[in-house]
């Protein structure tokens, strides 16, 4: 029902170089996939690549926008720069266009790179994004992914007995909740004000 996936983690980083003081930001750990799946570039730099994920390849990260321009001054020779995060050596590849946030306010992605410790069926830690092919209704989509939990649930009931897989839009997951209250509530204004017109 898919066309590609990706997965992805949002966490909390520390970042320190000789630029400036160590701050604190949010960041995401995301699969190499996942800027070309949701059909974003890097504004300077490159994506992420599969080679990136090889055991002995150098860490890199890709910034946000806002980060770029507030810790580095928009500088276009940060590419190729070393940092720390959370005391960890990486180099910074790619700086992302404005507004690019990818999942909630992360300002820095680093490589979901998969080993013994985070494929743990115990550690639930991480989402997955993907794009429906093309003539696939969201039924039938949803229908894949509940077999495809069922059968995770009758195979590895420790884990998965009560997990689930919940299809949602980009809208539905990210614009929910408080958003969507504020945008109902503007909808109702509006409509009085022209009820009273």
């Amino acid at each position: 029902s898919f066309v590609d996936m990706a997965a992805f983690s949002q966490y909390a980083v520390n970042i320190a170089d000789d630029r400036a003081m160590p701050e604190q930001q949010s960041a995401a750990r995301v699969s190499e996939n996942l800027f070309r799946l949701l059909g974003q570039q890097p504004l300077l730099g490159r994506d992420f690549s599969p080679t990136d994920g090889q055991k002995d390849a150098e860490r890199v990260v890709i910034l946000g926008h806002t980060l770029w321009s507030n810790r580095y001054g928009s500088d276009p020779n940060v590419l190729g720069k070393a940092i720390r995060i959370n005391g960890e050596p990486a180099v910074i590849v790619g700086v992302m266009p404005p507004g690019v946030k990818f999942p909630t306010r992360a300002e820095l992605w680093t490589q979901l790179i998969p080993n013994a410790e985070n494929l743990k069926r115990s550690r639930a830690e991480y989402s997955v994004v993907g794009r429906v092919r093309p003539g696939v209704s969201r039924g039938q989509a949803q229908t894949e992914l509940s077999g495809i939990a069922a059968r995770l649930a009758t195979e590895y009931p420790e884990t998965n007995k009560d997990a689930t897989a919940v299809m949602q839009t980009f809208n539905e997951r990210f614009n929910g909740g408080e958003i969507r209250t504020v945008f109902l509530a503007l909808q109702g204004a509006v409509g009085f004000v022209l009820l009273i017109a």
